[in-house]
């Protein structure tokens, strides 16, 4: 083109910088009217013409934009390490780079730090774009997103490593950082299950917890319950793991998930001696999972004995009598167990009777009966 022959190829002469300038212009009105299959190699030109623009004219300023313009062209084309480096170029003009451009150049340097992996530079750019006055709404969210997915992703590369303590730390930064980010669930989740993986139970727990209350209609909602309950009972926590049980077994899952957890719920309180919680949790279960006739035989057998434990007879005979008549019933699908279960309750609601019998004296000589 003339106006490069004549900015650059000449003896320096006093229009040099207006021809080189120029030229640039010449590229941006000659791109439109290019077939598709053209403008990426025209575009390539212009990002090379607009850097020798930058290193033939330092001194003028426009130098500074006309890099930021160049670096914009370069990471539309893909290559990032070059848009990175004459963004960063452009932005080291300080106040000679107008307000547009230091945020183009900023954008530049944010994302092709990003697509080159280098997510903690893009983090810082994504932070200085944010704190530049003159954004438009729209551009402030999505530059939000990329700040959490910058957070993010060097989360992953520490797990990758195998430093699970330090991707925790990222994890949860997601959220700190951008509290309303759409990644902010999954980096909370990814939290939790890296603390569970070093052990610490406690920080595993308070950020399920977080989790649940903040998105109780997650798709992982009912893992988060099942994790929450692993990591009490890791924590010694019976009652906190008990509650979780039953919230697992509340949350839509497979039939045998569900028995398995109101079970370990029920056992768990009264492991931990509240025996009213653990009453309510195997009536619970007595109601919800009568079969197998086995488990729900062992529920009413606990009930026996938990209310044998509060002294309250009358209760403690209900389910005794319970014992028996499902026996009954059971057929063919009951097992020896079962069976003992039943004629032990039968011998315990017999006790009153023979004691009763036990009492009567005899006393001799013994009346002779009609019939004999």
């Amino acid at each position: 083109m003339a106006y490069q022959r004549s900015a650059y190829d000449y003896p320096s002469h006093k229009d040099a910088a207006e021809a080189g300038y120029a030229a640039l212009l010449a590229f941006e009105k000659q791109t439109p009217r290019l077939p598709e299959a053209q403008r990426p190699e025209w575009q390539r030109q212009a990002a090379e013409s607009g850097l020798r623009f930058a290193d033939w004219f330092g001194d003028d300023p426009r130098a500074a934009k006309v890099l930021s313009r160049s670096a914009q062209q370069l990471f539309e084309l893909g290559d990032y390490a070059r848009a990175r480096t004459l963004a960063r170029r452009s932005l080291k003009s300080g106040s000679s780079l107008e307000r547009k451009a230091q945020r183009v150049s900023w954008m530049v340097a944010a994302h092709a730090a990003f697509e080159l992996a280098d997510y903690a530079e893009a983090e810082a750019g994504y932070s200085q774009l944010l704190q530049l006055p003159g954004s438009a709404k729209n551009s402030q969210g999505m530059i939000r997103e990329k700040l959490a997915a910058a957070i993010y992703q060097q989360g992953r590369a520490q797990r990758e490593k195998g430093a699970a303590a330090a991707a925790a730390r990222h994890f949860l930064r997601v959220g700190q950082v951008v509290p309303g980010a759409t990644i902010r669930a999954t980096a909370e989740y990814d939290a939790a299950a890296s603390l569970i993986a070093t052990s610490r139970w406690a920080e595993a727990a308070e950020v399920l917890e977080a989790f649940r209350r903040r998105y109780p209609k997650h798709e992982s909602i009912a893992d988060v319950q099942r994790k929450l309950a692993l990591v009490y009972l890791q924590d010694k926590q019976p009652l906190q793991a008990a509650a979780a049980f039953e919230r697992v077994a509340a949350t839509p899952q497979a039939i045998d998930v569900q028995l398995q957890a109101t079970w370990q719920a029920a056992e768990l309180y009264q492991q931990a001696g509240s025996g009213k919680q653990a009453v309510a949790a195997f009536k619970r279960y007595v109601k919800r999972f009568p079969e197998p006739q086995e488990p729900a035989m062992e529920a009413r057998q606990r009930l026996v004995e938990l209310y044998q434990q509060q002294d309250q007879s009358a209760k403690r005979d209900y389910w005794l009598r319970q014992l028996v008549a499902t026996q009954r019933k059971a057929g063919q699908v009951s097992s020896e167990r079962s069976r003992y279960l039943a004629a032990h309750a039968a011998l315990r609601l017999a006790e009153p009777e023979f004691s009763a019998f036990e009492r009567i004296p005899l006393k001799r000589p013994l009346a002779r009966h009609p019939s004999l």
